[in-house]
């Protein structure tokens, strides 16, 4: 047998058992994060609103959320479309109360603009919170976002609590933000990262200088990008013009009111 690789144990063997050990390892930092904050793995379910694929599973499907949304067209004209919200939230811990995310990263830093960007999640949450809802699966309960981030050195968790909306609300909220997608133009740069550092800071200076702040880390390097907004599928987002100040407190104002003013830190 020598000069014999033993099964599994050449380079691909060894590689396969380096890479199961990492695995591992990852997976024993999500659930510990998970058990500590009270969430048990076997309590997560998948929730999908309307028809999905073959290949799509779901443990509880909805059927889809109908809102009817008013909007003026470019002519000038007043229209009514019964927009369809379909598609699988986060998965979801008992009672259907917490939105959670996993993820795996090299390293994560530790940096005001780096926290802002694990608020993505919070977002995605809270649009999640919103359909639940309008839809009348938990209108009027708190919800929770947590998220896990596995890295090499520690786990970062970021829990965070997001307040009570009710079915009128969330709907309303929902509509406002579909009839901006309908009626409005979007060759803009206003990442959430953006809006969440300017947020958490105390002074809550001006918010342009925070957007000229994310622009100018996307025009530097060619590297990893260091805000996640920039990775969809407008390309090169930094080259849209910024918002003026008064144009983009006001549209902050309307899509992130909801979840930035009554947002606490979990304990």
């Amino acid at each position: 047998m020598r000069g014999r690789a033993l099964r599994g144990q050449g380079p691909s063997g060894v590689f396969a058992q380096g890479e199961r050990v990492d695995h591992m390892r990852v997976l024993s930092a999500w659930r510990e994060a998970l058990v500590a904050d009270g969430v048990a793995p076997e309590t997560l379910t998948l929730h999908r609103f309307g028809r999905a694929g073959e290949l799509s599973h779901a443990d509880v499907v909805h059927s889809p959320l109908v809102i009817d949304v008013d909007y003026v067209d470019p002519a000038g004209i007043t229209r009514i479309v019964k927009a369809q919200i379909v598609g699988r939230l986060l998965p979801l811990g008992p009672d259907a109360a917490v939105s959670v995310a996993l993820a795996k990263r090299a390293n994560e830093p530790d940096s005001d603009w780096a926290e802002a960007g694990r608020k993505r999640v919070t977002l995605r949450a809270f649009v999640d919170h919103a359909i639940l809802s309008a839809a009348g699966v938990r209108p009027g309960d708190r919800h929770r976002s947590l998220h896990v981030v596995a890295t090499q050195g520690k786990t970062v968790v970021d829990p965070q609590e997001l307040a009570p909306l009710g079915k009128d609300e969330a709907t309303t909220w929902l509509r406002d933000r579909i009839r901006e997608l309908l009626a409005e133009p979007h060759a803009y740069f206003l990442p959430c990262e953006a809006v969440f550092k300017h947020a958490a800071d105390p002074a809550r200076g001006p918010l342009v200088p925070v957007i000229e702040e994310a622009r100018d880390l996307l025009r530097r390097g060619d590297g990893p990008l260091p805000l996640r907004s920039a990775y969809g599928p407008v390309p090169r987002p930094q080259e849209h013009r910024i918002p003026g100040e008064a144009e983009a407190q006001a549209m902050v104002a309307a899509r992130f009111a909801l979840l930035l003013a009554p947002r606490r830190d979990a304990p």
